[in-house]
């Protein structure tokens, strides 16, 4: 029984360990990077395109959101803190699907921002089957001049987390300890910082 369940388990995590591995894909427009030579940065309320949203996908994804703010607060820009995005696009009457379709320029006079990040998580996802897990992120970024609407760049990525537990004696507790916490919101919150630090 045993070894019939490792064999599943490798067979079923195998694809998604070559997908945990994969880079971003990246769009830079060079010319209208340098035309725009932005200085400050918002990022804004990420949309949430899942077919099927769970529960908790709005929590997930504005954990994603707040791991991409900070790593970028690394970089070189100035950035505006994401309560005072949230306060000021609530200020100016824009919800989270209001801000999502909002134009650039009315966001560059609500934010007081050169260049906004509009970010669409497309695959949240959390499979747990006793002796598996999964879970992954998948979305697209895209960094807009702000006062010109123009796309700067665009980054899509999938960061995926996969693992399990056979609970025979050969495991220690601490083994089973990190598949728990892997497979949970603390797991999740170390995706996002992963899918994060990816398209940063």
């Amino acid at each position: 029984m045993t070894r019939s369940l490792t064999l599943l388990s490798v067979l079923w995590l195998a694809p998604l360990v070559a997908l945990a591995g994969c880079a971003p894909e990246v769009r830079v427009d060079d010319a209208a990077l340098r035309a725009a030579r932005p200085t400050s940065l918002a990022v804004l309320p990420f949309e949430v395109a899942v077919a099927t949203p769970s529960p908790r996908a709005a929590a997930q994804v504005e954990a994603v959101r707040v791991a991409v703010h900070g790593r970028l607060a690394g970089k070189a820009w100035l950035h505006l803190e994401l309560d005072e995005v949230d306060r000021r696009l609530a200020r100016a009457g824009l919800d989270r699907a209001r801000a999502a379709t909002a134009s650039t320029q009315l966001l560059a006079r609500v934010l007081d921002v050169d260049a906004v990040v509009r970010g669409r998580i497309t695959g949240l996802t959390h499979l747990q089957g006793g002796v598996v897990f999964r879970q992954a992120i998948e979305g697209e970024l895209r960094l807009v001049d702000a006062r010109q609407g123009v796309e700067l760049a665009r980054v899509q990525h999938t960061e995926s987390s996969a693992g399990g537990l056979l609970l025979d004696y050969s495991q220690s507790l601490e083994a089973v300890q990190a598949t728990i916490d892997d497979s949970s919101d603390l797991g999740f919150v170390r995706l996002a910082e992963r899918f994060a630090e990816a398209v940063a």
